[in-house]
This record gives structure tokens, C-alpha cells and sequence, in this order.
């Protein structure tokens, strides 16, 4: 007898099945439907009115370049004027292979999901998209530009200005504005899409012009910054900006229009930053014949640098206060090499620097400057030993190249050879004491001269006479010293920068002071037979006589290892004329 089996199958089970089987069915159908168009763009999608749909990107591009071909042309309408533009002055033309590119990664560059979501949109509604078109925007808004030049009256933005030391203000003009990007984009928009319609310049009515208490607000600060000034400061040198350059920052709208510096603040951070230089440091002949400390490269930070000059700015407008001085913001980037990686004489760094200015000097007396300082550019002094300026010079006469220029001669002004090598000594002698080095011989002037207290107080100054006058400087540091020139004879300035190893010293130089003071004696006059009746030429040029003193003291971990108060016993000087009293002819 045959036993009958029943099984049983609950219904919720069936259930189960079949989403499996209906789900296996769809991923199924979607595999078959991806791998049919595995190199063709996806059913359903459009470029324009192209369609462009189950092609391959090759028959779409062929396609499209059919289709779509450029106009010649764009219409602009500019109030009741039709103008035009045409394509090829900025260069526009349809890109096919970006077109195509996008049209076959449309449903294949999101995840699984949005991709099926993607693919199944275009297959049930379409999906359309514009053509790609390249143009040359800096040509097509410069075209812009001049097509709207005198189609509308344009608005004048208020101003306030300096000029000759007066204030000047524009009060402002009502006029109207366009948005020029926004035409531009519409340009574009009309190629890819293939809109031969004209493009509507739209104008926006703008009235910026000043209220009367608005003007004076504007006028009252701008007196704030009459003769005010702002200094941004890097390394050694500053720069400037003074109320011509911030006046017109001043807005009564909103915050300053620090856009207003943008060309100032170009060429100044152009002056500031530069590449990181590795050293330069060859030795001939006990004399460093090149030498180039390593230089960091330095960026300026733009944003830091506004923010600053701004904030200096609302300080001058709200303090009583006449500058403002601010460090400028740089990133440094080190270089390869450090000085001292290319020399074993412990020339490392920067240990003392130097400056005068000699504007007004004769050509000869430059001439003798710069010569007498191209002589001491590369001087080398070992630790322990003394520098003598004489002998680093050399000969001063006109066998050895110097010019005639005035010296001070006992009591009088004359023409001699090497007239501004003092200058020299002069600069020199301040790089020695911004160093700390000790100073074993200095001499001052017999009197006073203007060149020496340009930038300078009273009383830094040393002269020399080969051979007996002499500037004397000791080295008293770990290793060589190196003195090197920077001179500038164009806007007539000297620099000594001298080089080796720092040792913890700090050096403090006082204000000098200026006691005695007597006034300078009568002019005289002197008869010159050389010279024609009548004509007075002056030789010698007035000067206050005094006592000028200041004290030098360098301290090293707390102990004071030089000490010294420099004076200076400065002449009245008079002022002296030739009086001609040759005959005329």
C-alpha cells in the first residue's frame, strides 16, 4: 500500500519567492540594459534639440557638428538700438568632445542608485542638455565693454581726493548701470542653446549722489588724515602711504575701499617678496671677493597686509595720532643652504648694519663714494684682530682714481683729492656700533656738515685724513667678520652691512645730545680779482657750532664688555663768498 506525502508550503514563503524572483528578474533586465549600452550614450538624452540618444560619442559628435553650426552674430538690444558682436572676436566655437563626453556620462558618474535613477529618467522623460562652447571671456567682455560705451548715462560714484593739499570731493551722479557678467553669461547661454533672439540689456537705475551730511562727514574726515601718515615696514626698508594715498579709501556707505591701494600695494609687495637664495661666498687673496648671504624667500599675505593697513587707517581717524607703523605679514621659505654651510669662518648672519644719505653732493663727490666703497666691499676681519679704514682704502689721490672734491682743511673749505670719502668712514663707524664692536679710533668732524645728519641726529659721524686720522674698529667676536656694500647712488644712500656670529651681545646707544650750542659768525666776504665785477659765489656755507655726545654700551649675559661716550666738539662756522671784482668782460 503506497503511503501518501503532503507538504505543506506557508503562503508567506511563496510571498518571498516571488520578490526574489521578481527581483532577480529586474537586476537581471537593468544588467542587460547597462551592458547594451556599455559604449553608447543612454536612450532619451538630448543635446538641444539634437537627439543623441543609443550613439556611440563618435556618430554624436558627427552628429552635432552638422547641427550645430556658429553664428556669425550676436544681437544685443541696448534700450531701442539693436548693436551686434561678432563670435569670432572672442573667439567662441562649439567644443563637440566636451558636449559628447557629458551626454555619454549622464546616468555614470554618481553612485549605483542615482546612476539607475538617472538612466531610467532619460528612458522615460528625456534629459536634455545645452552644447559646450568655448570663448575667450577677457575678449568677449572687453567687446562688451566698448559696444555700451555712451549707450547709458553712466553713474559717478562719490570720491574724496588730495590734491596740492587741498581736499577735493565729488559729490557723485545719478546714472545707470548694467550688469556686464551677467550680459556675458547670457552670450554664452544663447550659443550653447541656439537662441537667435536678441539679448536684452537690462539697466538699473543707481543714484550714489552724496547728502549734505554725508559731505560733511566725508569732509571732516578727510581733514583727520591731512598730513597723516601710515609706514609698512619689512626688513630695512618703509614704505609710505601717505593722506594723498588714504584720503580716498574714505567711504560714507561702508567699510574703507581698501580696493582703492590695490595698484600702491601691488608694487610694494613686488618690492617685498622674493625667492629663497642659497649663499655665494668665494675667498681670493685673504679678500671675499663675492659673497651673498642666504637669503629666506618671502610671500607677502595680501589679506593680513588690507586688513592691517585698514585698521591703521581707523586708528589715524579715531586716535590723535600722526603715524601709524605695521610690520608687513610674510611666509618665509628657507633655502637649500645656510651661509655658514659655505664658509668655516663663522660668517653666518647679519650682525650689524649701517646707513647714511648724501643727497645734494656733487658728481665728483659721488664718484669719490662710491669708489671708496667699493674699496671696503669685502674687507675681512679675523677675531681678535683691528680694522684700519685707511688701510682697507688704500691710496686716496687722483693716482688711485678719486676725484676733486671739497675737504675740510684746517679752517676752510677747499677742493682736494677724495673730497666724501667721509662719508664712507662715516657709514662705517654707524655699522660698527649697531654691532657692538669696540671702537679704537674715531675722530669728528671740525664742524658740522648737512650730509652726515641726513636721517641722522647730531654727532654720528667720523672723519679720516691718510695717515694720521684713522676710524679704528676690533674685531672681538667668535669668528671673521665681513663687511659688504650696498651703494645707491642713484638716490644717493650707503649701506654697510657686516656679517659673522652672533654672541648674545645687545648694544644701546643713546640719544645724542647737543650742549654749547654757538651760532655761526658773520658772513665774510672776500675780494676775487678772478672773478667779474659784481658776481658773488659762495664757498663755504654756514654751520651752528656745539658739543654733541651720546653714550655706546654693549652688555653680554648681563656684563658690560664695552663702554664708551663719544663727543664731538663741533666749530661755528661761518659763511664765506667770493666777491668778484675782475673786470666784466
Amino acid at each position: 500500500m503506497t503511503k501518501k506525502i503532503t507538504i505543506k508550503i506557508k503562503r508567506s514563503h511563496l510571498f518571498v519567492g516571488a520578490a526574489i524572483a521578481t527581483a532577480l528578474s529586474l537586476g537581471v533586465l537593468v544588467l542587460v540594459f547597462f551592458m547594451s549600452f556599455y559604449a553608447r550614450i543612454y536612450p532619451g538624452v538630448w543635446v538641444g534639440d539634437v537627439y543623441v540618444g543609443g550613439q556611440r560619442t563618435d556618430e554624436a559628435k558627427e552628429k552635432l557638428s552638422r547641427t550645430f553650426l556658429m553664428p556669425e552674430k550676436i544681437s544685443l538690444l541696448i534700450g531701442d538700438t539693436q548693436k551686434e558682436i561678432g563670435t569670432s572676436i572672442f573667439s567662441a566655437r562649439y567644443d563637440f568632445d566636451r558636449t559628447t563626453s557629458k551626454a555619454y556620462l549622464f546616468g555614470r558618474e554618481g553612485g549605483l542608485k542615482d546612476d539607475i535613477a538617472n538612466a531610467l529618467q532619460a528612458l522615460t522623460k528625456g534629459h536634455r542638455l545645452d552644447a559646450e562652447v568655448y570663448v575667450d571671456e577677457v575678449a568677449l567682455e572687453r567687446e562688451l565693454g566698448l559696444l555700451l560705451i555712451g549707450a547709458f548715462e553712466q553713474p559717478i560714484e562719490p570720491s574724496v581726493s588730495v590734491v596740492n593739499g587741498q581736499i577735493l570731493i565729488e559729490r557723485g551722479k545719478e546714472g545707470y548701470r548694467v550688469d556686464q557678467l551677467k550680459i556675458a553669461r547670457d552670450v554664452v547661454l544663447a550659443l550653447k542653446t541656439q537662441d537667435t533672439k536678441p539679448i536684452v540689456v537690462q539697466k538699473e537705475l543707481v543714484n550714489p549722489v552724496l547728502h549734505d551730511a554725508e559731505m560733511t562727514t566725508l569732509l571732516t574726515q578727510a581733514q583727520i588724515l591731512l598730513g597723516k601718515k601710515v609706514s609698512l615696514v619689512f626688513e630695512n626698508d618703509k614704505f609710505t602711504l601717505g593722506s594723498t594715498a588714504l584720503v580716498p579709501l574714505l567711504s560714507t556707505t561702508g567699510p574703507l575701499k581698501i580696493e582703492v591701494l590695490s595698484d600702491s600695494l601691488n608694487e610694494i609687495i613686488a618690492s617685498v617678496e622674493r625667492e629663497a637664495k642659497n649663499p655665494v661666498f668665494n675667498f681670493e687673496a685673504e679678500r671675499v671677493v663675492e659673497f651673498s648671504p642666504a637669503k629666506d624667500g618671502i610671500e607677502v599675505n595680501r589679506q593680513a597686509l588690507e586688513t592691517q593697513v585698514v585698521n591703521a587707517v581707523n586708528a589715524l581717524l579715531t586716535e590723535n595720532i600722526n603715524e601709524v607703523e605695521t610690520l608687513i605679514p610674510v611666509k618665509t621659505f628657507s633655502p637649500t643652504l645656510r651661509t655658514e654651510d659655505v664658509n668655516n669662518l663663522g660668517i653666518k648672519e647679519l650682525i650689524g648694519r649701517g646707513t647714511s644719505a648724501y643727497k645734494g653732493s656733487i658728481p665728483a663727490r659721488v664718484h669719490n663714494i662710491a669708489l671708496a666703497a667699493s674699496r671696503v666691499n669685502g674687507a675681512l676681519v679675523a677675531p681678535g684682530e683691528t680694522m684700519s679704514f685707511n688701510k682697507v682704502v688704500g691710496d686716496i689721490s687722483a693716482l688711485s682714481g678719486y676725484k676733486q672734491s671739497y675737504v675740510i682743511q684746517g679752517d676752510q673749505t677747499v677742493l682736494g683729492d677724495g673730497g666724501g670719502v667721509c662719508q664712507v668712514s662715516t657709514t662705517l663707524f654707524r655699522a660698527a656700533l649697531d654691532a657692538g664692536l669696540p671702537i679704537i679710533e674715531r675722530n669728528p668732524h671740525s664742524y658740522r656738515v648737512g650730509y652726515y645728519e641726513q636721517g641722522s641726529p647730531v654727532g654720528i659721524d667720523a672723519t679720516i685724513y691718510s695717515p694720521s686720522v684713522d676710524l679704528k674698529i676690533k674685531n672681538d667676536t667668535p669668528g671673521h667678520i665681513l663687511v659688504q656694500t650696498i651703494a645707491d647712488t642713484k638716490n644717493m644712500t650707503l649701506a654697510f652691512e657686516i656679517y659673522g656670529t652672533k654672541d648674545s651681545r645687545v648694544v644701546t646707544i643713546s640719544k645724542p645730545t647737543l650742549t654749547n650750542v654757538t651760532p655761526p659768525p658773520e658772513d665774510l666776504y672776500v675780494d676775487d680779482p678772478n672773478l667779474p665785477l659784481g658776481k658773488i659765489e659762495q664757498v663755504e656755507h654756514k654751520a651752528w657750532g656745539g658739543r654733541a655726545s651720546f653714550n655706546y654700551t654693549v652688555v653680554r649675559d648681563n656684563d658690560t664688555i664695552y663702554q664708551k661716550t663719544f663727543v664731538s666738539n663741533y666749530k661755528a662756522w661761518g659763511a664765506k663768498f667770493l666777491r668778484g671784482v675782475g673786470p666784466t668782460n
